[in-house]
């Protein structure tokens, strides 16, 4: 009988069978999920462009002798601000949205709360008097924004979300988490309606803010 023997394939056959797996595709091996890195905090909602807009209106570049801060009508011969630019002076100079420049007297100042009253000696013809909400009503999380004035046409706005609520002696402070330059102080915190629910006060680190709830 016949005995049937099978001949081993040539080089030729070799090279075109390596060709023909290499060319098969790879199924990929899936990436190993883990959960070791920490979540991001969501980055802090933006109040309303329209509402911003209408509350810059109101916000004030403050000027002592050494020192600028923020500051905003509550009516049209009445100023809100902090203490910064008001060392030992008993007037200092506003610059409103407009341009106008004009002298303000102290009208009253209370320390414990590092805010202070300004009176213009003559009534602005504003119609943007920013309305005052409550600070208490505002929750953790809750979106607001810090408006400041860094001249007649240079304005800042800074969206933030409040972290914290605690107490300075008898008043209630909150705090934000948001890198604000200290010419900010004075500037309002306004929630997504356009009140003012506090006063951007100083503090020990660039990147915490407090303001005094109003």
């Amino acid at each position: 009988s016949d005995v049937c023997s099978s001949d081993p394939p040539s080089p030729q056959q070799t090279s075109l069978s390596l060709a023909k797996d290499t060319a098969r595709p790879r199924t990929p091996v899936p990436a190993r999920q883990t959960n070791d890195a920490p979540a991001e905090a969501p980055p802090p909602r933006a109040i309303a462009d329209d509402v911003v807009a209408r509350a810059l209106d109101a916000v004030v570049l403050v000027e002592g002798p050494s020192t600028a801060s923020s500051g905003f009508f509550v009516s049209p011969d009445l100023l809100l601000t902090t203490t910064r630019a008001l060392a030992g002076v008993k007037s200092v100079t506003v610059t409103t949205a407009g341009g106008a420049r004009t002298e303000a007297a102290v009208a009253a100042i209370a320390p414990a709360q590092d805010l202070a009253v300004l009176r213009l000696h003559a009534p602005a013809a504003i119609d943007s008097a920013l309305p005052l909400g409550r600070g208490a009503d505002v929750g953790t999380q809750s979106a607001v924004a810090a408006l400041s004035r860094l001249s007649s046409s240079q304005v800042d706005v800074t969206p933030a979300s409040v972290t914290t609520h605690s107490r300075r002696g008898a008043h209630e402070v909150l705090e934000l988490s948001a890198r604000l330059s200290a010419q900010a102080s004075g500037g309002p915190i306004i929630d997504s309606s356009g009140r003012v629910v506090g006063v951007v006060t100083d503090s020990t680190e660039p990147s915490v803010r407090g303001f005094v709830a109003v």
